[in-house]
């Protein structure tokens, strides 16, 4: 089993719109502003680029996205394996776990916005 890393228009756009959509939810504009989190955007582009290659290779030979019910279901699917991976480690109270949940929705937005992206370039390129 190979995986074929291939930087096609989808991944691209798929990492613009998950660094646009970061930026929104960690800016000043929102009720919760910077508190949480401090990003690096060299690291941040590398990983959401690492990420949109691995869920283009989980759509193209894994899980087909024909409908927006796919692309829901693999992003809550992809967010619980990294909550899984991470509670045992950073969870140890209440708050903890209130930091989890809002990282763990923070990753779901990233990853639903990717696997968005994606879908309509796919959709309007083919067209």
């Amino acid at each position: 089993m190979a995986i074929k890393v291939q930087i096609n228009l989808a991944v691209v756009v798929a990492v613009i719109a998950a660094e646009l959509a970061s930026m929104l939810w960690l800016s000043d504009a929102m009720p919760w502003g910077k508190r949480y989190e401090q990003r690096y955007l060299i690291s941040a582009v590398v990983a959401d680029f690492a990420l949109a290659v691995i869920l283009q290779w989980i759509t193209t030979t894994r899980w087909g996205l024909r409908k927006w019910d796919d692309a829901l279901w693999l992003s809550a699917c992809v967010t619980l394996v990294y909550a899984a991976l991470t509670a045992p480690h950073t969870v140890y109270g209440p708050s903890s776990l209130i930091q989890l949940a809002f990282t763990s929705l923070h990753k779901f937005i990233v990853i639903l916005t990717m696997l968005a992206a994606m879908f309509l370039v796919r959709k309007y390129s083919k067209n």
